[in-house]
């Protein structure tokens, strides 16, 4: 029964006597009520009494509450609480089942007082099985009565739908309530595992959005529910619904593009799977239209679209389904597209139209070729003099497709590319293929010079395979990396296969810890590398170029990890003391948060050794001054990021053990009555200063340079 919540409170109590007031606001519900009125006791604290009981109304006590409020509905002092004390009375009556009485009492009102009781006259009717009316009562609600109270209108509406089977669909409400109420509803069912009425219910709001845009995007959203909870066939259905509204309008497709590729594919897999033939009745071709339109723009969605389409029809393979199959196979370049259909049983006119399309694809072997010797090559396993020539020359293209470069080669070996009659447009791929065969048989071998004498007129691949190569092949040495440029130049590498050919120079001298040969490398570009530079600086002790690189790195764009950010703070928290006043500026010039919050935690450490310095002569006007301190810098450094947590902790532990220090001092000049109190609060600020320190330590990073972990490590070996 939704009837809490329908009311506003608005007494405010006065005085009767205040510890009395204060007891009958929460004792139990009695007449006592009356007995305070009578005598005259402020009228607003006796309301607040009533009200307080009205929290507490059981039907046990409800006969009593309902006296009191009939009692002071009679009392000429507490007419300007007569619409309080009469929704009291017909909240009451429901409450205590005189649902009848309760619809009598707000019928009985003027009509221009009946609107306060709408709500309760719907629940009063609902409770009298008069849902017909109470429907109509409900629906006829103003829309400034929704808007004053939408959670109440919407509880009632809920507990109407849920409890007494109205249709939610019967049910109206001003403004963008039906919407709430279906939402509400939505969310209640979800809440109680009750999936397929919510989904109902969020589908019931679609007609409410104003546009087709939103509509598709919250239908979207329904299908990842009914998928979330299993709804099968709901989620089928919502799918179908938005590749079809997605098309609505000629020249445009509503919908997002992803969606409808998922869509797209998983309906037309439901639909002609092999098992399922039963439902292909139910199937449309114009399911597909959205991702045809989409293709048109994009290749991988028009290939989608291709695929489906024959998924589609691969079981009855009309004629157009092989125009189909060209069509992808000259889109994605893959040939196998076609071999995978192609049979000599098919119509001529079919195999054609196959041929034409695979012959289409670049560097693919002539089909006539293929037809004079394909048979052939694919029986025998190795080359001999004795095969065709063009039989050797599909041979080794073959063994090539399978990665077998030694046989492949000695088929290739014996090629005399004029003798084979294959095509002229096939012969030249063929032989780039053939270069690439003797390529990787050279590497295989590890045949370096053999290598750079092929790639040198290879492609750009190649080149950059065999500079990749001769930087892995050889330890570094001086000797080396002068080779090696030299070898960037006779390939001929472009400005982006030198940058990957040097950070796999600089990447195997860092791992083989070649730090001598590295580092000048390094520092031809310095910005690039700053923050390697920087490490290196900090393991050499070289804090002035640790520092300058540092601020090098903290000048770019790009932000920091937060393990580097972490490093990088922790160093600079480290060495700021000892930098120049000039570094310290540049410092703290630094825009990145965890610099800007060290170098204040710098600041705010210095005010920390005067900052219980208190003058006063009485003990505690100088606690309460301190204790004012002790608050403010703590509420300061109560958040840092990540990085300054180390000297966020330790300035705490300062903190606290300063305070602890200074309550100590107070404590022997303090009257005997406040020694203990003060012993016992400096006890615990420096019991809370080693907890701190503690946790300092905990903070500790390996390789991470952190003066604030030195100094609590040293702290804690003094205790």
């Amino acid at each position: 029964m939704v009837l809490g919540g329908l009311l506003s409170y608005g007494a405010q109590g006065s005085p009767l006597l205040y510890t009395d007031y204060l007891t009958a606001l929460e004792a139990p519900v009695s007449d006592a009520l009356q007995q305070y009125a009578l005598d005259g006791a402020d009228t607003e604290r006796v309301m607040n009494i009533l009200l307080k009981q009205s929290e507490r109304v059981t039907p046990e006590t409800s006969d009593v509450f309902l006296d009191n409020v009939n009692f002071l509905l009679s009392q000429a002092s507490y007419s300007s609480y007569q619409p309080t004390l009469r929704q009291l009375n017909i909240q009451t009556l429901l409450l205590n089942g005189e649902a009848a009485k309760g619809v009598a009492e707000i019928a009985a009102l003027p009509p221009q007082e009946q609107e306060a009781y709408r709500l309760l006259w719907v629940v009063g009717l609902m409770q009298l099985n008069q849902t017909s009316q109470a429907i109509t009562t409900f629906n006829q609600m103003p829309p400034e009565a929704y808007q004053e109270n939408p959670t109440s209108a919407l509880n009632v509406a809920q507990d109407m739908v849920v409890n007494y089977g109205v249709s939610s669909q019967a049910l109206h409400l001003p403004g963008d309530g039906d919407e709430a109420l279906a939402q509400q509803l939505a969310d209640f069912y979800e809440r109680n595992g009750l999936y397929a009425k919510s989904l109902s219910e969020q589908t019931r709001r679609l007609s409410m959005l104003p546009t087709l845009p939103e509509q598709q995007a919250y239908r979207r959203s329904l299908v990842g529910f009914a998928r979330e909870h299993d709804l099968v066939k709901d989620e089928r259905a919502l799918m179908e619904a938005y590749l079809k509204v997605a098309v609505t309008e000629p020249g445009r497709v509503i919908a997002d593009e992803g969606a409808v590729n998922e869509y797209s594919h998983l309906l037309v897999h439901y639909y002609f799977d092999t098992r399922n033939h039963s439902e292909r009745s139910q199937w449309s071709d114009g399911l597909l239209e959205a991702q045809r339109r989409f293709g048109k723009a994009n290749p991988k969605t028009q290939q989608a679209y291709l695929e489906n389409r024959l998924y589609r029809y691969d079981e009855g393979r009309p004629t157009f389904f092989y125009s189909d199959v060209v069509s992808l196979a000259t889109l994605t370049q893959q040939r196998s597209a076609i071999t995978s259909v192609f049979t000599p049983s098919l119509p001529n006119a079919t195999q054609q139209k196959l041929l034409a399309g695979y012959f289409s694809i670049p560097a693919e072997p002539d089909e006539t070729s293929f037809a004079l010797a394909g048979d052939y090559a694919a029986l025998v396993e190795e080359c001999d003099t004795t095969l065709p020539m063009t039989v050797r020359a599909l041979k080794g293209h073959q063994l090539t497709q399978d990665k077998q470069y030694a046989q492949a080669q000695k088929c290739f070996s014996s090629v005399v590319w004029a003798q084979t009659e294959l095509p002229e447009r096939m012969i030249s791929p063929l032989q780039q293929e053939q270069r690439q065969v003797e390529y990787v048989t050279m590497r295989e071998k590890g045949d370096e010079a053999a290598m750079v004498a092929i790639a040198e007129s290879g492609s750009a691949d190649m080149r950059l395979d065999t500079a990749m190569f001769a930087v892995n092949a050889q330890p570094m040495s001086s000797a080396r990396l002068s080779y090696l440029a030299g070898l960037e130049a006779s390939l001929a590498l472009t400005p982006e296969q030198q940058g990957v050919v040097d950070a796999q120079i600089d990447e195997r001298l860092r791992q083989s810890g070649q730090m001598a040969l590295l580092v000048p490398r390094l520092k031809q570009t310095p910005e690039r590398h700053a923050l390697e530079l920087a490490y290196w600086s900090i393991s050499q002790d070289e804090t002035e170029a640790a520092v300058d690189y540092l601020l090098m790195r903290l000048a770019q764009p790009t932000p920091l990890t937060q393990a580097d950010d972490i490093r990088v703070v922790r160093y600079l928290d480290s060495v700021y003391p000892s930098l120049s006043q000039e570094v310290q500026q540049q410092v703290r010039q630094v825009s990145n948060e965890g610099v800007q919050t060290m170098v204040q935690l710098r600041t705010d450490e210095a005010t920390l050794d005067r900052a219980f310095d208190v003058e006063a002569s009485d003990t505690m006007v100088a606690v309460q001054q301190a204790l004012a301190t002790y608050n403010q810098l703590k509420a300061k450094l109560s958040s840092a990021p990540v990085a300054n947590a180390s000297a966020q902790l330790w300035l705490l532990g300062q903190l606290e053990g300063r305070f602890g220090q200074f309550l100590t001092l107070q404590a022997a000049q303090a009257p005997d009555a406040l020694k203990p109190v003060l012993r016992e609060q400096a006890s615990q600020r420096e019991a809370q200063a080693q907890r701190y320190v503690r946790q300092v330590v905990a903070q500790k990073v390996e390789g991470v340079m952190d003066v604030r972990v030195l100094d609590a490590v040293l702290l804690m070996g003094g205790w």
